[in-house]
């Protein structure tokens, strides 16, 4: 986890370990945007977060859907 050295939230955050096609899990918090129109599109992405970590279908809401 990392974090803001100004407001102390979590920015970001990488996975320890790589899966076996060499790929690392990792989020970004979009929240602490101060531009939230550029990211206001965006498709959110749902996956199933405590065994397999596969894919969810997308419900075709974005971030404004969310959060304005």
């Amino acid at each position: 986890f990392h974090f803001c050295p100004t407001c102390g939230c979590v920015a970001y955050y990488l996975g320890l370990r790589r899966d076996e096609k060499g790929r690392q899990k990792g989020a970004v918090n979009l929240r602490i945007s101060n531009e939230p129109e550029k990211i206001e599109d965006l498709l959110i992405d749902h996956f199933e977060g405590l065994v397999s970590f596969e894919d969810l279908p997308r419900d075709g809401r974005c971030i404004k859907d969310m959060w304005f």
